[in-house]
């Protein structure tokens, strides 16, 4: 994003989201969390400006999630990125209608990552935290119950209010990412297109 010539358009911005919340909501139908999602790891072909999400290593499959392989329990991925849930977990028992993973963290920290990774989009490859004087700080306060993302000002209410929902601190009531394909942001892109 930052080698980008200026700050990336809403608009374009908008195309990317509506890309990336169609392979991670591909990615989730399988049983599969990213865990690692941020700009960096997303590629871009700049002939047709369809993108891909690269760097599996540190994904990991939870569809067979039993009480011997629990939903993912391991601190992994970019700080800054990381959702509460994975800096500081919980043991929370939810069930597969609340699209949880039991004992552990799953889909939903992608969720929050996504949101992390739009406002980096939207501000030109600008993280929406204060400036930290290292990881173990982010972690303190992206784990603490006032670390919520900054975000960039003069965006749309849809963005803001994308960015909002995906970065909600109780993984539950965050979207999934097949209820993020309906987003009012992504409608605004289909009005643009038609016209």
């Amino acid at each position: 994003v930052k080698s980008l010539d200026g700050r990336v358009s809403e608009a374009l911005a908008r195309n990317f989201l509506r890309q990336i919340v169609t392979g991670l909501a591909f990615m989730h139908g399988k049983g599969v969390v990213h865990r690692d999602l941020k700009c960096d790891n997303v590629l871009v072909d700049s002939a047709s400006g369809d993108l891909k999400i690269a760097d599996f290593g540190s994904a990991k499959n939870i569809s067979n999630t039993t009480i011997t392989a629990r939903g993912a329990q391991t601190i992994v991925g970019t700080p800054l990125y990381m959702a509460p849930e994975v800096v500081a977990p919980l043991t929370v028992e939810e069930d597969e209608d609340n699209y949880g993973d039991i004992n552990g963290y799953g889909k939903k920290a992608d969720v929050w990552s996504l949101g992390i990774l739009a406002c980096e989009l939207a501000d030109h490859g600008n993280l929406p935290w204060p400036k930290f004087s290292g990881p173990g700080h982010a972690f303190m306060h992206i784990g603490s119950a006032e670390g919520l993302p900054i975000i960039p000002a003069n965006l749309s209410a849809e963005l803001v209010d994308f960015v909002e929902q995906c970065c909600q601190r109780d993984p539950d009531k965050r979207p999934t990412t097949a209820e993020l394909s309906g987003h009012a942001l992504f409608a605004s892109e289909t009005e643009e297109l038609d016209t």
